[in-house]
């Protein structure tokens, strides 16, 4: 029940106010006079802006809004317009002239320009739509087991149409390497297996037919977005913490059995000579669906049982270059990479613990680096393991950590900010076929918070021991969100039906909480 992080920036860098002519005279002097207020008014508002990681509220910002109000003329001005001189981005130019030719009324829209600006930080929340919901679980429940590729002697040359993605190493000659990834992106250059025009039918990848909208086309943008920008950043944030035991010879693909791989094309000499020079193969492309803005899926592994063929797929209507698709992209990999309730079954890596904050039993992560580096980053001295979420559907329960626990990180089934913290690297660790660089770990929320935030309710009669992670009541103002990046205010639906007893976080029913009743009502 934290704040929600805001999809509106506010300024966070003074925006500086001139006036093209001065005038002469009193004309001068009142020139001067308002622009000096304004100077001063535009400084004000970025301290109180700023000094909101101090006090939590965007309390200035009106005030700012009164003082451009008065100070600007709300008639026709005898003098040219006020100019906003903003730094110019990279590779930019700016053209003084043409801002001196705007209209003079400009100056009287400012100030109502300013309050937009604040009052949208202030009233837009995050929207649930946009957030990406993973589906994992769902997808690797239609397939069933994976087959094991072959490791051929004889290497072959040339790479084919692929690209490979790695990083460079800091180990010495102790074996391991950074992991090398190759894309095979053989779909996304057949017009067959996208779409490539609004109206055009397809058969989607759960076999049902698809009628192709404008906005499912794969264009040449969307196309270079996802190999040159969102593929890269993802596998670099594997490549940079994660490091395997290097495959010496090519990897040759089974020809059936390859689950959702089946759907992928794969050329034929990767069933024959194989591919060399890399430790998975990524079969990648881009094509509709109506669920998440991605899936990737494991689909063939090594002797050892680790996924060495895997496919991943994107929404085109969801494409952008932004940083946040770039962490939904490193989260599916994850999964390529074996995260999920499957391996974890295979390499006995659950455990139940009872009695969890009212509940009966909640099921976790308890192998001996997960459990160290639980140990370490919550400052709790004897922890059972992580815990795997237990809510959200079948696309949601135990192939990821819990949200209520772990909250930005970035295997929760919700991807908002996708951090990857210690605890996914132990539990890559703790599968034994992967070497995790805990140097590299972000900071995560919860961090030295000891047994309580783990073991209790986030709440309890409405109030909690961790006030700068949970509110605890509504009234539209703005805080800091825990992190300090970005501004929030807390959200919560009203439930009139009982909600059973671990999930009641106020004395006096009916009960609040975020989250709609059929989803994960241990959220706070």
């Amino acid at each position: 029940m934290g704040p929600r992080p805001l999809h509106v920036t506010l300024l966070c860098r003074p925006v500086l106010f001139v006036r093209i002519s001065l005038g002469s005279g009193p004309q001068l002097r009142r020139t001067f006079f308002r622009a000096s207020a304004l100077f001063g008014g535009s400084v004000f508002f970025f301290v109180c802006y700023c000094l909101c990681v101090r006090c939590g509220n965007l309390w200035c910002c009106p005030s700012v809004f009164l003082l451009l109000l008065l100070l600007l003329p709300q008639t026709r001005p005898a003098l040219p317009p006020i100019i906003p001189l903003l730094p110019p981005a990279p590779q930019e130019q700016t053209h003084c002239p043409q801002a001196m030719r705007q209209p003079s009324h400009t100056a009287s829209l400012l100030p109502w320009l300013m309050m937009v600006v604040c009052f949208a930080g202030v009233c837009v929340a995050a929207d649930p739509a946009v957030e990406h919901h993973c589906g994992f679980d769902a997808m690797m429940k239609k397939y069933g087991r994976r087959p094991t590729a072959v490791v051929r002697e004889v290497p072959r040359r040339g790479q084919g149409a692929m690209q490979a993605y790695t990083a460079a190493s800091e180990d010495g000659d102790d074996g391991w390497a950074p992991i090398r990834i190759k894309v095979s992106a053989e779909d996304m250059y057949d017009p067959s297996r996208h779409c490539t025009a609004a109206g055009d039918l397809r058969i989607g990848y759960d076999g049902r037919a698809i009628t192709c909208e404008a906005d499912d086309v794969l264009t040449e943008e969307r196309r270079s977005i996802i190999l040159r920008q969102t593929l890269p950043a993802a596998i670099q944030l594997h490549s940079e913490r994660l490091s395997v035991k290097p495959v010496t010879r090519p990897v040759v693909i089974p020809e059936t059995g390859l689950g959702m791989c089946d759907n992928f094309t794969i050329p034929h000499k990767y069933h024959t000579a194989g591919v060399a020079g890399t430790d998975m193969i990524l079969h990648a492309n881009i094509f509709p669906t109506a669920g998440p803005r991605a899936w990737a899926a494991p689909c063939s592994r090594l002797d050892d049982g680790r996924p060495v063929v895997a496919a991943v797929n994107f929404a085109p209507r969801r494409v952008a270059a932004t940083s946040r698709n770039a962490r939904v992209a490193a989260h599916e990999l994850g999964h390529a990479l074996g995260f999920g309730e499957k391996l974890f079954v295979r390499f006995n890596m659950i455990a139940e613990v009872p009695n969890v904050r009212g509940m009966p039993r909640v099921s976790v992560i308890s192998t001996p680096k997960t459990k160290a580096m639980a140990r370490q980053y919550h400052n709790r001295p004897t922890p059972e393991g992580i815990e795997l979420e237990d809510e959200g559907g079948p696309g949601n329960i135990l192939s990821h950590w819990k949200k209520r626990n772990m909250r930005d990180e970035m295997m929760t089934s919700v991807a908002e900010v996708g951090l990857y913290s210690v605890v996914t690297l132990a539990a890559f660790e703790d599968m034994g076929f992967y070497v995790a660089k805990y140097s590299a770990a972000e900071m995560l929320w919860g961090n030295n918070s000891g047994c309580g935030l783990l073991e209790k309710k986030c709440l309890t009669d409405g109030i909690t021991e961790y006030p700068d992670l949970f509110c605890n009541h509504v009234d539209g103002h703005c805080f800091c969100t825990y992190d300090r990046l970005s501004l929030g205010f807390c959200g919560l639906n009203r439930h009139e039906e009982a909600l059973p007893e671990e999930y009641r976080y106020f004395a006096d029913p009916p009960s609040w909480r975020r989250w709609p009743l059929h989803e994960q009502m241990s959220v706070c």
